[in-house]
């Protein structure tokens, strides 16, 4: 199975940040074995929702009934999802504050520790990411990322592109994806369906979701 997968992330990756809807820092991988089947149901999804067709999904404007809408199209197209979840409270706790990267290191550290996961068990055609890690940190995880996927998989191709979230179906998946899981890690979750499918994701052995953890690296 070849994916077609986007990179994104929910709350902030400053380690001492733990205000309201900060903690946890999660990273999220989120992809798609079709992705021209997923562009056309996003495509009907916008028309549902009364939105604009170039209207961005994105997971903290939107209703919990779009994001379940957008969850269940995804998996209609084999959805496969990796998280990192990083509690900063745990964090604090157990190192030291000289221990910590800064926030842009540490926005490239917690998304190759990711990568280096999902790639560990599937062949990616191409990983879209969000433009949130910038400058030279972007060819640091290009590098990082096709350094992992070609030791892993060494006769294939990977495409890493960072794209404005706008213009890209995948990490719009991958930005409702990681909300989601961050309210229902923070238990705010309302609709009863919404959270049983965050659940249902958190534990089906197709995909790859770690903590609420400490950040050890």
């Amino acid at each position: 199975m070849i994916l077609h997968a986007g990179l994104d992330c929910s709350g902030t990756p400053d380690l001492q940040g733990t205000a309201r809807g900060h903690n946890p820092y999660i990273v999220v991988i989120a992809a798609v074995e079709n992705l021209e089947t997923l562009t056309q149901l996003f495509s009907d999804l916008r028309q549902r929702f009364n939105m604009r067709q170039n209207a961005e999904f994105h997971g903290h404007n939107m209703s919990e009934e779009m994001l379940l809408a957008v969850l269940e199209y995804a998996e209609e197209v084999g959805l496969v999802v990796g998280a990192l979840l990083i509690d900063k409270v745990m964090t604090q706790q157990l190192r030291s504050i000289a221990e910590w990267p800064s926030p842009a290191d540490f926005q490239v550290e917690a998304a190759l520790a990711l990568t280096e996961v999902v790639i560990s068990r599937y062949m990616l055609a191409e990983l879209r990411c969000d433009e949130d890690i910038r400058g030279e940190r972007q060819k640091r995880v290009i590098t990082g990322i096709k350094r992992q996927h070609r030791t892993m998989w060494p006769d294939a191709h990977i495409k890493v592109q960072f794209r404005p979230s706008e213009k890209s179906d995948l990490i719009q998946l991958a930005d409702v994806v990681a909300y989601g899981l961050g309210i229902l890690t923070r238990e705010t979750v309302e609709n009863v369906e919404l959270r049983r499918k965050l659940k249902r994701i958190c534990e089906s052995n197709r995909n790859m979701i770690e903590g609420p953890k400490a950040w050890d690296k």
